[in-house]
């Protein structure tokens, strides 16, 4: 178990990993932070683990409002000019804490936004891999580059390539401030979207997109019914601004 494999090695960062979602499972937003924050000091920045367990400290502290703390992580251990994690890390974990950073309230300036999408332009110009192709779209969107969105909505291919779709079609209507739209995507993409890959941290922005879309609509009462029902661990003003 978790607890086995740190105590026979506190170095393992596979066992830090896997104690970080129990955490984030249970809604301990403050033990999952103070556990890996302090982890990751006698972590090598070069190891495999780095980037991501940074994404997991660095999302906990935007849900403690310790935004300071979040950009220091991401200008130390995310950002793409400095981390020496896999770019499927690299560009997902970043564009997902964009993201989940918006949806909480807190301002990413566009030029955070356009960093991240030309990485996922440069590092995955091919659609191929439907988790790294879901966050794309949303870097994409979200810095206005329609074209290379557009490219992920027409070749999307492989077995996840119509939930695919339908994430980067929510996106797009999303950045145009399209609820209704949007709604309509996200209501199929929700469906099945385990099937694009990637944890239930990693794809509980797909549930908050939606709950925010919603709330735009002014369906307040059913965002708080959709994370009832599917993150009942999670509280509606936690995770999108009003």
């Amino acid at each position: 178990n978790i607890n086995a494999s740190l105590t026979g090695n506190p170095d393992d960062a596979n066992a830090a990993h896997h104690r970080a979602h129990l955490y984030y499972e249970m809604g301990d937003h403050e033990a999952g932070f103070s556990f890996l924050s302090d982890w990751m000091k006698g972590y090598d920045f070069a190891g495999i683990m780095h980037c991501h367990n940074s994404w997991h400290v660095a999302l906990w502290a935007m849900l403690r409002w310790d935004t300071d703390t979040m950009w220091h992580i991401v200008d130390t251990a995310l950002d793409p000019d400095v981390t020496l994690g896999p770019p499927i890390n690299v560009m997902t974990d970043l564009a997902s804490l964009l993201y989940r950073a918006e949806l909480a309230g807190v301002h990413v300036p566009a030029e955070r936004w356009r960093k991240v999408s030309a990485y996922a332009a440069a590092r995955f110009p091919k659609p191929r891999l439907a988790f790294a192709d879901m966050h794309a779209a949303i870097a994409h969107a979200m810095s206005g580059e329609t074209e290379a969105l557009q490219r992920i909505q027409k070749e999307a291919n492989g077995p996840a390539a119509d939930i695919v779709v339908w994430l980067a079609d929510a996106f797009d209507a999303i950045a145009r401030r399209d609820w209704a739209n949007a709604e309509n995507h996200l209501t199929v993409a929700l469906a099945d979207h385990a099937r694009i890959g990637g944890s239930r941290a990693q794809r509980d922005l797909i549930e908050f997109a939606m709950a925010n879309v919603l709330m735009k609509q002014g369906k307040t009462n059913a965002a708080r019914l959709l994370l009832a029902t599917r993150r009942p661990m999670t509280k509606l003003e936690t995770a999108v601004a009003a």
